[in-house]
């Protein structure tokens, strides 16, 4: 990162860690229109696990 001088391991990471100094978020959760700077944060809602022992979904 010319910015801050941290070294990542491919220019997919340097994309999304670039997102921490410019303070874009491209991602929105078409659910609650939260928006994300990485695409895996994004959250649907769905639980789809349950646990066998409580019943709480995950």
């Amino acid at each position: 990162c010319a910015i801050c001088g941290c070294h990542l391991a491919n220019p997919g990471s340097l994309r999304n860690h670039m997102c921490l100094h410019t303070g874009e978020r491209p991602y929105t959760c078409p659910y609650c229109g939260k928006d994300f700077r990485q695409q895996s944060n994004l959250h649907t809602g769905e639980k789809p696990y349950k646990c066998h022992f409580c019943g709480d979904a995950f």
